[in-house]
């Protein structure tokens, strides 16, 4: 038994949204590794400058905006690295020769295409939850970043001794 034209656009419209909701993916990563980098640099810049223009004793006040500021920036790199830790994305099928045999080459063909898409559905959902739960993280870290520039900002006007 053939599948019929609604089975086939059924199928390709999943492999489309499995495909989008896998490059998704990507595109956090990429997010947070640009959080990760500018936040980075932008410390980076500060401290050394403010280390190399230390003339006079800093306040307690400075000093514990500094101690608030490396707090923050761990967290905003902790925050950068789960998003890279590797996550358990599932695929519509297993790759090896046993499940393509059993699955796919001795069953037929409306009964592959009811199996791929509903495998699809599932992978996508799955998948799904575990983009939005990086996501969640990466905004997390791009508060982190805002605030870490406030503090920035708040430490450069705190007077001196």
């Amino acid at each position: 038994m053939t599948i019929t034209i609604k089975e086939k656009l059924a199928l390709e419209e999943m492999r489309r949204s499995f495909d989008l909701n896998d490059n998704s993916s990507d595109v956090l990563d990429q997010k947070a590794s640009s959080i990760l980098g500018n936040s980075s640099v932008i410390i980076g810049i500060f401290m050394t400058l403010h280390i190399a223009l230390i003339t006079t004793p800093k306040t307690t006040l400075y000093w514990m905006g500094i101690l608030l500021l490396l707090g923050t920036y761990l967290v905003l790199v902790i925050l950068c690295a789960s998003a890279f830790w590797p996550t358990n994305y599932r695929r519509p099928i297993q790759i090896n020769w046993e499940t393509i045999s059993t699955e796919i080459l001795s069953t037929s063909a409306k009964n592959v295409n009811q199996r791929l898409i509903s495998s699809y559905i599932n992978c996508i959902n799955y998948n799904k939850e575990k983009n939005n739960q990086k996501a969640t993280r990466i905004k997390i870290a791009s508060f982190l970043m805002f605030a870490i520039i406030c503090i920035l900002g708040i430490i450069s006007i705190v007077p001196n001794k």
